[in-house]
């Protein structure tokens, strides 16, 4: 997506015009009629993100500064490759099995089964998936329901062409399962600590998986305690304990999966080798800690902002950033971090005012 120097402030493919070198502009002082040049452009974007604010459609509101739960989950659900299957199986006994999947249209998990000896017709499971993003945070989600086979001709062709399209290879129809979504479970990372607490994070969940859904449990810990509580089982909304919620079925297939998931890791994986001391500006110029920063990662990018990971001498600290508006494409992405460096710039040098409200939460996650 981006050259080498997508990024860099000296290079004139990201911007509308070429800048002077950062030599130039640290050592000579800009001249009134440059000033006056600069005041104008910003004004220009100020104009533009006002504008923007005034559209629902496109901006992103102080209430909505990151994707739902749902819109996660769908995304999760989209990218990985495979998960793991609880059911009771046919000789009455609880299994545990990873198994590869896609997608359907409503985002309900179809799983390929190598053998009909896993499960039972209309069998009680769950089925976990996770996807590690730059190797520092997995978002899951949690499916709760019954494992049917699907019979009709046209949705099982549909199902195939998904597979096909994600893994490159043609599958056997008969091998195809499908999960009928009751309840879905989102947790942002389990592994993640409470800030400011300094015990591990420890949550639990329990996965009802006997043929009656009454009588035989099986539970699957990921963890216990008092920093994220449970949510009521018979919540029919989706219900948030700091990093954990239980989505409605409903809101997750209406919810769509996140536009720049196909190319978010390649962002991010340049961002960060290519361009780390730009992604450092900006966390100092757009966010507030009273701690000093001893490196800057980006950890992931979606329509709304980007997530980085902060180290210092107390700790690894989450923060998030918003964009100015949605974005949906790369050239998009590419605008805006390209505008947020630029000017991120300008303020580190006292040629310009901050034009946003700083971030001001950071949560601890180690």
């Amino acid at each position: 997506m981006f050259s080498n120097s997508a990024m860099s402030l000296t290079s004139p493919s990201l911007l509308s015009s070429p800048l002077p070198s950062r030599g130039a502009l640290v050592f000579k002082k800009p001249s009134a009629s440059s000033l006056a040049v600069s005041t104008a452009r910003r004004g220009v974007r100020v104009v533009a993100e006002a504008a923007a604010v005034s559209s629902p459609a496109s901006s992103v509101s102080a209430q909505r500064t990151q994707p739902s739960a749902a819109e996660v989950a769908r995304t999760v659900v989209e990218l990985a490759p495979s998960g793991t299957l609880s059911v009771v199986g046919a000789d009455g006994w609880p299994l545990g099995v990873g198994a590869r999947f896609v997608a359907d249209a409503a985002g309900a998990p179809a799983l390929c089964l190598a053998t009909a000896a896993v499960t039972v017709p209309d069998a009680r499971a769950s089925f976990h998936v996770e996807f590690r993003q730059s190797g520092a945070r997995t978002p899951q989600c949690t499916f709760l329901g019954a494992l049917t086979k699907p019979s009709d001709k046209y949705m099982l062709k549909k199902l195939s062409t998904r597979w096909e399209t994600k893994f490159g290879e043609e599958i056997d129809e008969d091998r195809l399962y499908l999960i009928s979504v009751e309840r879905i479970l989102h947790m942002e990372d389990f592994n993640e600590r409470c800030a400011p607490r300094s015990q591990p994070l420890l949550d639990q969940s329990r996965h009802l998986l006997d043929r009656s859904h009454r009588r035989r449990r099986r539970r699957h810990l990921h963890s216990t305690g008092d920093c994220y509580p449970t949510t009521p089982a018979g919540s029919s909304l989706s219900s948030q304990r700091q990093g954990r919620v239980w989505v409605v079925p409903s809101e997750y297939s209406d919810a769509e999966p996140d536009p720049l998931r196909n190319f978010a890791e390649r962002v991010v994986e340049e961002m960060n080798s290519e361009h780390a001391e730009d992604v450092h500006r900006i966390y100092n110029i757009y966010a507030e800690s009273d701690f000093q920063a001893l490196d800057v990662k980006m950890i992931w990018v979606d329509r709304l902002g980007f997530d980085l990971h902060v180290h210092s001498e107390e700790g690894i600290f989450a923060v998030r950033i918003p964009f100015s508006r949605q974005v949906s494409d790369q050239k998009a992405v590419k605008s805006s971090f390209n505008m947020m460096a630029h000017h991120a710039w300008e303020v580190d040098k006292s040629y310009a005012t901050p034009e946003f409200e700083k971030v001001q939460f950071l949560k601890k996650v180690t």
